[in-house]
């Protein structure tokens, strides 16, 4: 449905005293009905490739098209504007008119779109989105008297009232509170999956991204780094920046002993023992690298390969899991546990993780 090749867009820095790559030959696709995460952190590039997208923002090389037709071609020379590409669009802040009725938000891109509507299609549609998002019972309400979370059902009602092809959501979940955030987060993920509208969705929020994607799209620095389903990202990372990114890790630098392709076995000598696990790149003979551990993959097993004596330091009870800091030598290493499990500060136990749970990928290459 969306193709995006090659992306480059180059900023002026202030000052002038140089140029800042927002984005440096970004290129991805979206199949028709999916919902795609655009996720990293702030700087990432990830809202500039929305944007441009959106036709907000103009690259200066590459291609988008969709549904098979080019709507932006630095080689063909094809911009179209945002207003002819059919898009709905949720931004952060929601940009809900207070001085217009719930009804006259959803109203307003039919009365200034392109298709002139009498007054009895523009009421039809706007109360059927506003029915999708369970609103329709607040149409004359004036937008200053909604909540939080009634607001952001507005902005996107308005964003399917003339059911794009295409739905943009940049980080509209950022200004809930967390309770609301988790309820609208399905909410969303369940209304776009009925109506088959294929979204792209931008976060800096891994639980996000991995509560409502199809396939998430890590990015850095202007660039993609992984390309993949939820799972395969947290599971099988590629990288020491994206296993911290997509959640708790504890890192322990290496040496490989034997060279591995992705996804092969390979074993790793660190100053917690030798381990055997899952390579998430290509890594040579011989070559640094880093072994990763999620804390919830650590258990108490034998001292006979894939583990570790260790110390519990610390643990802090978190509600629906508690946080267990471990020591081995000089090495500190985090665990996470049920909340109805028994752990003693001061107790020792020997730590064991799956090889299939542990990933070993290049070591970090230092910043210039």
């Amino acid at each position: 449905m969306l193709t995006v090749e090659g992306l480059r867009k180059v900023y002026a820095e202030k000052g002038g005293k140089g140029l800042a790559v927002a984005l440096n030959n970004v290129s991805f696709s979206v199949k028709e009905g999916e919902f795609f995460t655009l996720l990293g952190p702030s700087g990432c590039g990830k809202t500039t490739t929305l944007q441009s997208v959106a036709g907000l923002e103009t690259p200066d090389a590459g291609r988008i098209a969709m549904g098979g037709e080019d709507v932006f071609s630095s080689e063909r020379r094809i911009v179209v504007p945002p207003n002819l590409r059919n898009l709905g669009m949720v931004f952060q802040s929601y940009a809900i008119w207070p001085h217009m009725t719930v009804f006259e938000n959803v109203a307003y891109p039919l009365r200034h779109g392109r298709r002139k509507l009498t007054e009895t299609e523009i009421r039809k549609a706007v109360m059927q989105s506003l029915a999708m998002v369970k609103l329709d019972h607040l149409a004359e309400r004036p937008s200053p008297m909604l909540s939080g979370g009634q607001q952001q059902r507005v902005a996107l009602a308005r964003a399917l009232v003339h059911a794009p092809r295409l739905l943009l959501l940049d980080e509209p979940l950022s200004n809930l509170d967390a309770k609301l955030r988790d309820a609208m987060r399905e909410e969303i993920r369940n209304l776009v999956k009925a109506l088959n509208i294929t979204t792209i969705f931008v976060t800096h929020d891994q639980v996000e991204a991995m509560g409502m994607s199809d396939r998430v799209m890590l990015m850095r620095a202007g660039e993609a780094v992984q390309l993949g389903t939820p799972e395969d990202i947290y599971k099988r990372p590629n990288s020491v920046f994206t296993a911290t990114f997509m959640g708790r890790s504890t890192v322990v630098d290496g040496v490989v002993q034997g060279s591995a392709r992705a996804g092969d076995e390979v074993v790793i000598g660190t100053e917690l023992g030798l381990f055997r696990g899952i390579a998430g790149n290509a890594i040579a003979d011989g070559g640094k690298a880093a072994l990763i551990l999620r804390p919830n993959a650590i258990v108490a097993g034998e001292l006979d390969g894939n583990s570790f004596p260790a110390t519990v330091e610390s643990v802090t009870f978190l509600g629906d899991s508690q946080e267990v800091r471990l020591r081995s030598g000089d090495f500190p290493v985090l665990q996470v546990t049920s909340p109805y499990q028994r752990v003693e500060v001061g107790s020792s136990f020997n730590a064991w993780i799956d090889p299939a749970h542990c990933i070993i990928v290049p070591a970090e290459e230092p910043a210039p």
